[in-house]
């Protein structure tokens, strides 16, 4: 095979090996999810995730070879594709083939040299990992949740486990069988890793996986107010657009809805409050940092729009909001030197909110950072009063959006099984007109 001078690759980990092997002028196509590195996602033409493959996308850049893998991508699409190019199929479950694999890939297009320089680095490198743990830490690595799903013995995860010193629980599984909790007990389970992707795990789902009370909660504590108390503020807050004022005023997606505040305007192309960090003009990290659900995202320009942090706006929905936060330079301490730009934090949506408008509370969005795992149990059972078991959360989750009473009264539930004390609780809201909500309780648990 002649050296190929129009490559795609349909795989995000071997994408970055095409970069590292130097081919940026001979890759013209990626997928969506191959955001690294940024420059090719921001330059390379975009055929479609790893899942769903545009094929006359790609037939129309004219390939001479297509990188693909047995596991990410589907067998069909590759099959359209094997119809008028070439196409590499990996297939790896340990380290060894993935060296395998990248000197193929190193012959395939003529880069022989590299791709052995690079398995030697990555051989150099786990060599140092020899003996890290002489006696293996058992443990479990979910790539799913809604069900829980975990990585078997014959997957490239198990072996990267066995090489950082872990004894992965579900050796004897298949591919990535579907479990339950108690069985990290059952086989004293001492560490569980939480994958990025395909499931984007994230702190809040800690609690959730290691916390499996079912109907085993205690009695809640109940706060109420309503919109005559002096705890609701009596102008809706400038930095906050909640889904139903999108909607009101027309905004589609959430690029607009932040231009429009007026917090952060444009300047030399880019999103900012005040004006560039050098001399040299503004450039990408002048703009504020991007916050979904409690998580820094990555943002990159499309192409069209010039500021990164305007391209992933503009593709953020109306439907899929729950509200917007805007945090000028002057209020965005809290995240440190991250938020020394400013700090746009959206709350995802995860039902339509009603968009009719009263002088009553309608909604308040106690959402923030929710966890479907934490629905409110049924208190008629006797187990939840009884419970006796430490809770060992750090952060109380809500699910979804809180509705008012016809006299615009509301109740936030919540439980605990922490130890007999006095605690100090703050509610906090938002209500689908964008007031904010706050109440301060003292509760006694005896």
């Amino acid at each position: 095979m002649n050296k190929p001078k129009r490559i795609i690759s349909l795989v995000p980990s071997q994408t970055e090996l095409l970069c590292h092997l130097g081919l940026d002028e001979e890759v013209v196509g990626i997928t969506k999810f191959c955001v690294h590195p940024q420059t090719w996602f921001r330059t390379k033409t975009r055929i479609g995730g790893t899942k769903n493959i545009n094929i006359e996308k790609i037939k129309a850049l004219q390939p001479d070879l297509v990188i693909a893998n047995k596991e990410e991508n589907v067998k069909e699409q590759i099959e359209a594709l094997q119809q008028f190019t070439s196409v590499y199929i990996s297939d790896i479950s340990t380290l060894a083939e993935a060296k395998q694999m990248i000197v193929q890939v190193g012959g395939l297009v003529d880069k022989t040299a590299e791709a052995n320089k690079l398995v030697e680095t990555i051989e150099q490198q786990f060599e140092l990992l020899q003996n890290i743990h002489p006696d293996k830490i058992p443990a479990a690595y979910f790539i799913w949740r809604d069900p829980y799903m975990a990585a078997g013995g014959d997957t490239f995860i198990n072996d990267m486990m066995q090489y950082c010193g872990f004894e992965n629980i579900f050796l004897d599984k298949h591919r990535y069988p579907q479990i339950n909790i108690e069985q990290l007990n059952e086989t004293g389970c001492m560490v569980l890793l939480l994958s990025s992707e395909p499931f984007p795990f994230k702190e809040k789902h800690i609690d959730a996986a290691i916390m499996n009370y079912e109907d085993n909660w205690l009695k809640p504590a109940i706060v109420t107010t309503s919109k005559k108390q002096k705890n609701v503020s009596t102008e809706p807050e400038h930095n906050i657009i909640t889904q139903q004022m999108l909607i009101e005023r027309g905004y589609d997606n959430a690029g607009i809805a932040v231009l429009a505040n007026g917090t952060f305007h444009m300047v030399g192309g880019y999103l900012m409050d005040g004006g560039p960090n050098t001399q040299n003009g503004p450039i990408p990290t002048d703009e504020p940092l991007v916050v979904v659900d409690g998580q820094a995202v990555p943002v990159a320009s499309d192409g069209i729009t010039g500021s990164p942090v305007l391209s992933f706006l503009k593709n953020l929905y109306a439907r899929d909001i729950s509200y917007i936060k805007i945090l000028p330079v002057s209020q965005s301490a809290i995240y440190g030197v991250r938020g020394g730009r400013g700090v746009i934090e959206i709350h995802s949506a995860t039902s339509t909110v009603s968009s009719s408008s009263t002088g009553k509370l309608k909604n308040i969005y106690v959402k923030g950072f929710s966890d479907g795992s934490f629905q409110s149990p049924d208190y008629t059972k006797k187990q939840p009063k009884n419970n006796k078991t430490t809770d060992a959360r750090t952060t109380i989750y809500w699910n979804g959006d809180l509705f008012t009473d016809a006299n615009g009264n509301a109740s936030v539930n919540f439980f605990t099984a922490d130890p007999p004390a006095t605690y100090l609780v703050t509610i906090t809201g938002i209500t689908a007109q964008g007031f904010k909500v706050y109440k301060t309780i003292t509760i006694n648990r005896k």
